[in-house]
């Protein structure tokens, strides 16, 4: 199930480039539970739910600290 997410991994570095698609590898795992559970039958416990929010928190915090050093750096060219 895991070579969904590289397939989808691959596909989305075509599409926005290496640089920016890297810091979503880390949702692989997150999505191979996803799709076990879906097509494997495979349980869902709270030690999985815990920690695919802690890598889901984990991107937004790595790609929003990226946005916002790119608008203070727009903003200071800019003045």
């Amino acid at each position: 199930m895991t070579v969904v997410g590289f397939i989808l991994y691959y596909y989305g570095i075509q599409k926005i480039g290496a640089a920016k698609a890297s810091i979503f590898i880390n949702f692989m795992p997150v999505s191979a539970v996803i799709m076990a559970t879906i097509f494997l039958g495979e349980a869902l416990t709270i030690a999985t739910l815990v920690g695919a929010v802690f890598v889901v928190t984990g991107v937004y915090v790595g790609t929003s600290i990226k946005r916002q050093k790119r608008i203070v750096t727009t903003h200071a060219k800019a003045g």
